[in-house]
């Protein structure tokens, strides 16, 4: 089963913060996760967890589930 998780990782405010954990947390429950990044604001992250990353790198053809971290305009 292949999963995507898409939200603000990659900002360095509180939502970029949450939205890192809950990949890592995400992670340890399933094995096929994809990640990829919102941006609000253009506050960028310079340093990003190797986790998130290997999960930012992964691609698949299609995905069973999307897990997101967004406001509703998004």
């Amino acid at each position: 089963m292949n999963n995507l998780f898409i939200g603000p990782y990659r900002q360095n405010d509180g939502w970029g913060f949450a939205a890192s954990d809950y990949i890592k947390a995400i992670k340890t429950q399933v094995d096929n996760l994809a990640a990829r990044p919102l941006f609000y604001v253009n506050n960028k992250a310079n340093q990003i967890d190797e986790a998130v990353l290997d999960c930012e790198n992964k691609v698949f053809n299609s995905y069973d589930r999307v897990f997101q971290l967004c406001l509703p305009h998004s």
